[in-house]
Parts: structure tokens; C-alpha cells; sequence
């Protein structure tokens, strides 16, 4: 997974206006494959998910960037697509990632899986946490936030992260 990251990343050209630093480029293509290998509770009785949405709390260049990285994209089982919002236009986030301390989010939020951009940003509720180690991106589950949220997560995706706190 690691080595798809960095042809994910690499073989993007800088698709927003602002660009963005090599960091934020990697934690972009772990969010997208984060929706590869977590799967959650089925809430509308479906058994399958038509899409998984992600949202980006109060950062464009971010939300361009991991837009354009996704778009036409497809995971899991049932092929659902992911999608790209800012967290103040959609009600129905599976993955909300905040790169600043904010207060959680409003209740039509239930159930999402925040993602913090680093363990020095307070975000209640992150069940993971990025952090930066010798130059590299990594993350860490905080596991009682994941069991809350009822969400399955791969081995695969288990053996990159860190123990948490």
C-alpha cells in the first residue's frame, strides 16, 4: 500500500490553484485509501454502499486536491464511489478529516470517522491521527473511537498504523 501511495501522489500534477506541500499530498492519498480498506455498518439496510463521501473541514486546497485525486474512483465490494465535500455542504460524511482544532461536529455527523491531521490539534472523537515521523507520514488508530463507531478495519491497514494512545 505504501508503494501505491507514492505513485498515487507522484503521478498527480499539482491540480488546484494553490499548491500543496509533498505532506499533505500523501495524507490526501491515505484518506482515499482509508476508504479501501475500512467498511461501515450498513445504515440503510442496503448491504451495499452506493458511495463513500469524504469531508474536508475548512481547507480548498485540500478538498481540490483529493477531489481531483478521486474523481471516477470506485472502492469495496459494491464498487461505491467515493466523493469529496467540504464539511459545511454535506449532512452525510463517513469521513470527516479536520486539519485544525475544531468542537465535534454537529449531530447529522454521527457515525463519521474523523481523521486528525496531527496528535498537537485537539479534534474530540479522531479515530485516527496522522503524525510525522522522520520525514514520513504516518497514523495511528485511537481504538476505542473506532469501536464506537462499529467500522471494520483490515489487517492489511492495521499492520501500517502505530499503536495508539
Amino acid at each position: 500500500m505504501v508503494g501505491a501511495l507514492v505513485l498515487l501522489v507522484s503521478a498527480m500534477p499539482a491540480l488546484s490553484g494553490e499548491r500543496l506541500v509533498k505532506e499533505q499530498k500523501i495524507k490526501a492519498a491515505y484518506l482515499f485509501n482509508f476508504t479501501k480498506y475500512i467498511e461501515w455498518p450498513d445504515k440503510d439496510g442496503s448491504g451495499q454502499a452506493a458511495r463513500v463521501a469524504i469531508c474536508i473541514n475548512d481547507f480548498p486546497p485540500f478538498l481540490d486536491f483529493l477531489t481531483d485525486l478521486v474523481t471516477g474512483r470506485r472502492v469495496g465490494r459494491s464498487q461505491a464511489a467515493v466523493e469529496v465535500y467540504s464539511l459545511d455542504e454535506s449532512s452525510a460524511c463517513d469521513i470527516i478529516f479536520s486539519h485544525h482544532a475544531f468542537d465535534p461536529p454537529p449531530s447529522e455527523h454521527n457515525g463519521a470517522l474523523i481523521v486528525a491531521d496531527s496528535g498537537s490539534i485537539d479534534v474530540p472523537g479522531a479515530a485516527i491521527v496522522f503524525f510525522v515521523e522522520e520525514n514520513r507520514v504516518r497514523f495511528f488508530f485511537q481504538q476505542d473511537n473506532l469501536v464506537q463507531l462499529n467500522v471494520l478495519v483490515s489487517s492489511e491497514l492495521r499492520k501500517l498504523a502505530r499503536s495508539g494512545a
